[in-house]
C-alpha cells in the first residue's frame, strides 16, 4: 500500500527537576526453602538461539553446596546459590537437563527446551530450485536516475542465472557467493527512465522453461518532478544515510523537502544536490502537487548575551534543514545551512558580549551555506542548542558557557548533575541468574551517588524518582536541558547477547560517549574506576546511544558491571559496592570539573597592577673608577609619552 501511494504522488508530479530522596534497593534474592529447587533466567523456555556452536544458561538453586550437572557437565554454584554455565549446542530443538544431588538423595532435575537456529546451507543441485524468500526487492522501493538497484537471488549452485525488469532484457547475475549460491547483478537507472510498480522475475538456466520466479517486492522508476515530504512530528528526527543505519544529523519539525526514493517504510529525502537522508514515511506528511519549495535567504543576523551564554539569531524565509559542529578545540562552532544563500548585510553585535567574537560567512557550495561562529581567546564551548523558533523559521543557536566553578571547597557545590537510573518496568534490562533486575540496581546505585553529591553541595536531578515509575527514553535528556543541569551521567549495568561467551575473557566496567566535548569528563570517571573499582577495565568507548546525542552539556553513560555473572550479581547486589561504584562516578566528576576552577593567585603575593607613571629620574654619579662602567640611567631628554599627555590635559 506505502509503494503504491508513493508511486501515485510521485508520478503526479515527481520538567521535571527535583531532589531525589535516597531509597534502598530491595534486589530480589534466593528464597530458603526446605524442598530443592532449580531456577533459569536465561534463555527463556522456546527462546530462538543464533547458530553457534555454545551458549550460555543462567539461574539459581535452592542449595549452594549441592551438585548441580546440566548436560552432564559439572557446573559450579556459587555461595548465594547463582550459577552460569557455558554450553555446546546444536542446530534444532535442543534440550537444557539439569540436575542438583546430594549424597544419599535423589537428584531434583528440571528442564529447558529451547530451538537452535540452522545456519545457512545451499539448496540442492538436483532439481534446480529458487528460494522465493532471497528475491529482492521484499518490499516496495523506488528509484529515480543515477539510484543503483541491487538484484539478489539464493538458488542451486554452478547454474547460469539471469533477471529481469518488466519490459527491458535478462540481465547476467554473476555467483557471488558460490559456497551457498547467492546470485547478483547492479542496474543503474537512466534518465528519463519510468517504471510503474513491477516485480523482478528471475530465471535460472538458460532456456525459458527453465526454473523462474517472482519478486516479493515490487520497484519503480520516476523521472517526473518529485512529490515534497515535510517534517510533521512534534520534535526533531534523525536522519540516517541509509534505510536502516548511519546517523546524519537531527531535521526540524516543519522542514520540506523532496522525495527522492522510497525503501519500505522509510524515504530517502533530497537534502542538496547529492547529497540524501532517509526518514520514517510515518514522520513525513504528503504535500499537494506543485507545492513550492523556496530557497531559504538569510536577513539580519543578531546575537545577545543571556545568562546560559550567548544567543545568535539568523533569520530565514523558510525553515531548511542544519547541521552544527564544533571544532575540536572547542572554541568555534561552525553551522551549515542546507539549500540556503546569503543575503545578510548586517551582523548586530551585542557590545556587552564577553564570550562570542565573531560571525562569519564560509563559502557557499552544494554542501550549503556555511557560517563560522567563533568565540573569543580563552572561551570555550560547554555546549549548544539550535532550534527553530516557535512558528517562524528563525534559527536560535544558544552557546553555553561553562558553568561558574568556586575558588574553594568542592568544585562540584551548585552544580546540577542529572543522574539517569537506566531502564524502566517496561524494558527492566539485564536479568542476573537470581533474578536480579538491571533497573532495581541502577536505581539503588543512582541514589547512592545522589546521597554524595548532595553532601559535596551539588544539586543531583534523577530522571527516575522511584524503581517502578515508567520514564521514556526520549524524554530523558530533555528533562536535563529543562532542569538546566550541567551534565548528564546514564547508570547500567551490563549484558551479553545469546551466543556471546561470558568466560571467553575477563569483562568489568566501561564508560560511554558520544559528542567530541563529552570525551574529557568520560576520560575522568574513567579514571576514577581504574583507581577504585576491582574489575576489569574495558576502557572508554564511542557509544551511539539515543541519551548521548543531545549536545547540551557533557554526556556520559556507564557500564559498571556484568550483571549475569554471579559474582559480579553478587557485588551489585552489596550496599558496599554500590557505594563505591558511586565514590567513583563523584570521583570523576570532581576530577572533572576541578579543571574548570579558576586558578588560584602565588601564596603570600597580591596581584599587583601595571604602573602608569615612570619613575622620577635620579642624577648621575660620576664612576669612581674611570675603567668601571656605570650602571646608572642617564637623565631624560625629552618627557615621556604619558607626561606629554598629561601636559596636553592641562593646557586644554
Amino acid at each position: 500500500m506505502l509503494g503504491s501511494i508513493f508511486f501515485a504522488f510521485l508520478f503526479a508530479s515527481f520538567s521535571r527537576a527535583a531532589n531525589v530522596p535516597v531509597k534502598p534497593a530491595s534486589p530480589p534474592v534466593v528464597i530458603p526453602s526446605s524442598a530443592p529447587w532449580i531456577t533459569v533466567v536465561r534463555p527463556a523456555e522456546g527462546a530462538v538461539l543464533p547458530a553457534t556452536a555454545g551458549d550460555f544458561i543462567i539461574g539459581a538453586v535452592s542449595d549452594p553446596q549441592a551438585v548441580l550437572a546440566i548436560n552432564g557437565t559439572s557446573v559450579p554454584v556459587a555461595s548465594d546459590g547463582a550459577y552460569l554455565a557455558w554450553l555446546p549446542i546444536r542446530p534444532g530443538p535442543f534440550t537444557f537437563d539439569l540436575s542438583l544431588s546430594r549424597p544419599g538423595q535423589k537428584p531434583f532435575t528440571a528442564r529447558r527446551q529451547v530451538v537452535v537456529s540452522t545456519p545457512p546451507a545451499p539448496l540442492p543441485e538436483s532439481p534446480p530450485s529458487i528460494d522465493p524468500a532471497s528475491l529482492s526487492p521484499n518490499r516496495p522501493l523506488g528509484l529515480r536516475a543515477g539510484d543503483w538497484l541491487r538484484l539478489r537471488m539464493k538458488a542451486s549452485r554452478h547454474r547460469r542465472a539471469f533477471a529481469r525488469i518488466p519490459g527491458g532484457p535478462w540481465l547476467a547475475m554473476q555467483e557471488a557467493d558460490p559456497v551457498l549460491g547467492i546470485y547478483e547483478t547492479d542496474y543503474l537507472v537512466r534518465p528519463g527512465e519510468d517504471l510503474p510498480p513491477s516485480k523482478i522475475q528471475y530465471r535460472l538456466g538458460n532456456h525459458w522453461w527453465d526454473k523462474t520466479a517472482w519478486s516479493r517486492g515490487t520497484v519503480s522508476f520516476a523521472s517526473r518532478t518529485p512529490v515534497i515530504g515535510r517534517v510533521k512530528t512534534a520534535d526533531s528526527v534523525l536522519f540516517t544515510q541509509t534505510p536502516a543505519w548511519g546517523n546524519l544529523f537531527y531535521v526540524a519539525p516543519g522542514v520540506a523537502l523532496p522525495i527522492w526514493g522510497q525503501d519500505g517504510r522509510r524515504l530517502k529525502l533530497r537534502i542538496d544536490p547529492g547529497f540524501y537522508g532517509w526518514l520514517p514515511a510515518s514522520d513525513l506528511e504528503i504535500l499537494p502537487s506543485g507545492f513550492p519549495i523556496h530557497r531559504a535567504v538569510t536577513g539580519v543576523i543578531t546575537e545577545k548575551a543571556v545568562p546560559a551564554g550567548t544567543e545568535v539569531h539568523i533569520p530565514l524565509r523558510t525553515r531548511v534543514p542544519f547541521q552544527a559542529i564544533e571544532s575540536p578545540s572547542g572554541d568555534s562552532l561552525s553551522l551549515i545551512l542546507y539549500g540556503a544563500v546569503s543575503h545578510t548585510n548586517w551582523i548586530v553585535y551585542d557590545s556587552s558580549d564577553t564570550f562570542l567574537d565573531s560571525i562569519r560567512f564560509g563559502r557557499e557550495s552544494p554542501q550549503g551555506l556555511r557560517l563560522e561562529i567563533k568565540l573569543r581567546a580563552g572561551r570555550s564551548l560547554w555546549g549548544y542548542h539550535a532550534e527553530y523558533s516557535q512558528n517562524g523559521s528563525t534559527l536560535k543557536v544558544l552557546l553555553i558557557r561553562p558553568p561558574s566553578i568556586k575558588g574553594a571547597g568542592s568544585p562540584l557545590a551548585g552544580l546540577r548533575i542529572f543522574l539517569d537510573p537506566g531502564h524502566n518496568p517496561d524494558h527492566p534490562g539485564a536479568i542476573g541468574p537470581l533474578g536480579t533486575r538491571e533497573m532495581d540496581v541502577n536505581m539503588a546505585i543512582a541514589n547512592a551517588v545522589a546521597k554524595r553529591l548532595t553532601s559535596e553541595g551539588a544539586i543531583p536531578i534523577l530522571s527516575r524518582q522511584n524503581a517502578e515509575e515508567e520514564v521514556d527514553l526520549a524524554a530523558r535528556p530533555k528533562l536535563a536541558w529543562e532542569s538546566r543541569s550541567d551534565a548528564f551521567v546514564s547508570i547500567h549495568n551490563n549484558d551479553m547477547a545469546d551466543g556471546e561467551n561470558p568466560l571467553a575473557s575477563p569483562h568489568g566496567y566501561s564508560i560511554y560517549y558520544y559528542q567530541p566535548g563529552s570525551l574529557p569528563l568520560a576520560r575522568a570517571v574513567h579514571s576514577a574506576y581504574e583507581t577504585l573499582v576491582p574489575l576489569a577495565d574495558e576502557g572508554v568507548r564511542l557509544g551511539n546511544y539515543l541519551v548521548l546525542r543531545p549536545t547540551e552539556m557533557p554526556e556520559i553513560l556507564i557500564e559498571s558491571a556484568y550483571l549475569i555473572l554471579p559474582d559480579q550479581e553478587m557485588d551489585l547486589l552489596s550496599p558496599q559496592f554500590q557505594n563505591l561504584l558511586a565514590k567513583a562516578i563523584v570521583s570523576g566528576l570532581r576530577r572533572y570539573f576541578k579543571t574548570l576552577r579558576p586558578a588560584p593567585s602565588p601564596a603570600g603575593r597580591a596581584p599587583t597592577r601595571m604602573r602608569l607613571t615612570p619613575k622620577p629620574h635620579t642624577a648621575a654619579k660620576k664612576p669612581s673608577a674611570p675603567k668601571r662602567r656605570s650602571s646608572a640611567r642617564k637623565p631624560a631628554k625629552h618627557p615621556s609619552l604619558i607626561q606629554r599627555a598629561r601636559t596636553r590635559r592641562k593646557t586644554r
